[in-house]
């Protein structure tokens, strides 16, 4: 499942999604345009002036959820990116993209969908309306990568002592207790402090799940690829391991290193099952966008959680440039209840 900046952001303290409309100054028509881009970008909470950046390459094709209102800065662009006076209200960004593996997500050329994939789709209560291909596998909702297998044992909801993630219709849990290796691929310094942040995170729940940053091998690879900002990762497949990649954006290194913290754990979360904490309206946390849908087996609620939206939980799928990089009391609930 994907994070960006703003008031508020795929999938990433949360995600930018590809195709987050933008406005930039057109030189030769001296008009303002509107343009939708794809991948996960973070917008900064003010808008700066973007001048003589170096070209940028096109995102992959996979985003997180779109927003209107947001005002993209991409270093394409040679032009200056206008502060309009309504700027300010300009800060929602898609938080991350979930289901990965163990390779990293790459800018494969989309192939099509069949209609019994996406009727598939459809029953287990997924939005379809952006459903497309990643290589051989499935991106959904922005922010989440489901592989072929994954989606074919998503036939009944695994039955264990409770919920399984935070969100809605998590099929599979991480065994517990289990050490959880993580190595960070080449990682940029800031990504890599976010990396042991995260960690460190989930390290202070005291919960069945300890996390170590390992150099070589890791049941979770982070890789940094891509353009804009936010982040890519998958559900656990079904064999008591997290999910075995994780995705950062390039763009995600310029922003604070909470906001980075905060993609990072927000893409650890989906390894371990979590889902969004938003997922009946995420217009809640990215100003737009209903219901992610139930699923064959409903929402099912964590007790001693709001049924609610939780504004501070770090799983919600948009987050903003204030982010703490920190969970919320309910997201340390979620996972104790879980692990």
């Amino acid at each position: 499942m994907h994070l960006s900046p703003g008031t508020f952001v795929k999938d990433t303290n949360q995600k930018f999604s590809a195709r987050i409309p933008f406005l930039i100054w057109a030189k030769k028509s001296k008009l303002f345009r509107e343009f939708s881009e794809n991948g996960h970008c973070v917008l900064p909470g003010p808008l700066l002036p973007l001048q003589n950046f170096p070209s940028y390459p096109q995102p992959p094709p996979f985003s997180i959820f779109p927003h209107p209102l947001f005002i993209l800065m991409r270093k394409s662009f040679t032009s200056l990116l206008l502060a309009v006076p309504f700027a300010a209200a300009m800060l929602a960004i898609p938080a991350c993209q979930k289901t990965e593996e163990a390779a990293p997500v790459t800018a494969n050329a989309p192939q099509a969908v069949t209609e019994s994939e996406r009727l598939r789709f459809q029953e287990l209560g997924f939005d379809v309306s952006d459903l497309r291909k990643v290589g051989s596998d499935f991106l959904v909702e922005g922010d989440m990568i489901i592989t072929p297998q994954a989606l074919g044992a998503m036939g009944s909801p695994v039955v264990v002592n409770g919920p399984r993630g935070e969100q809605y219709r998590t099929y599979n849990l991480v065994r517990s207790p289990q050490v959880i290796t993580v190595r960070g691929a080449s990682l940029s310094t800031p990504i890599s402090q976010a990396l042991d942040r995260a960690i460190a995170n989930f390290n202070a729940l005291g919960i069945g799940l300890t996390f170590r940053r390992v150099t070589t091998g890791g049941l979770i690879v982070v890789r940094e690829s891509g353009s804009g900002a936010g982040g890519v990762a998958g559900f656990p497949p079904g064999n008591g391991s997290p999910y075995g990649s994780v995705t950062i954006y390039g763009g995600t290194r310029n922003y604070s290193l909470d906001v980075c913290e905060h993609v990072v754990t927000h893409e650890l979360g989906h390894c371990v099952g979590l889902r969004h904490t938003d997922w009946f309206n995420r217009a809640y946390s990215c100003g737009s966008g209903g219901t992610e849908g139930q699923g064959t087996s409903g929402a099912v609620h964590i007790p001693g959680t709001p049924t609610g939206y939780d504004a501070n939980s770090i799983m919600n799928a948009c987050f903003s440039s204030t982010e703490t990089g920190e969970f919320s009391t309910y997201d340390r609930t979620a996972l104790n209840y879980l692990y």
